[in-house]
């Protein structure tokens, strides 16, 4: 049997494990727009509770975040939106009622996609 190596990555549950990391899912119902700090898990699940709202990632870099993605989870009772947008306010994804929003960092501000990002809801 082989061995796992320590930096494989290990889904249980809520928990996200590679190395020494270990980063549970976000799990808010806002009251306003949220505002993702750099050290926040991937995985985002929001209520947006009863109005839309926008989700702020953090600023693009060319450093170890290069290549990042966030799943966002939309979990509306109503037809409320998520916007996601990145640190500048430029739109880069709409996650409507009950979808996910996949959102990927490609580069810095210059980069292809919305000052360094790209992303799509997914159906």
């Amino acid at each position: 049997m082989a061995r796992a190596r320590m930096d494989d990555p290990v889904i249980d549950g809520n928990i996200y494990q590679r190395g020494q990391q270990t980063k549970e899912a976000l799990r808010a119902t806002l009251s306003a727009g949220l505002v993702v700090p750099a050290n926040a898990p991937s995985v985002l699940v929001l209520d947006p509770n009863g109005a839309g709202r926008n989700v702020d990632l953090p600023a693009a870099d060319n450093s170890l975040n290069q290549g990042r993605v966030w799943w966002i989870f939309n979990m509306a009772a109503g037809a409320f939106a998520l916007t996601v947008r990145n640190n500048g306010g430029a739109t880069i994804v709409t996650v409507p009622q009950g979808k996910i929003g996949f959102v990927m960092q490609v580069g810095t501000a210059g980069a292809v996609g919305t000052a360094g990002y790209v992303g799509t809801p997914l159906p």
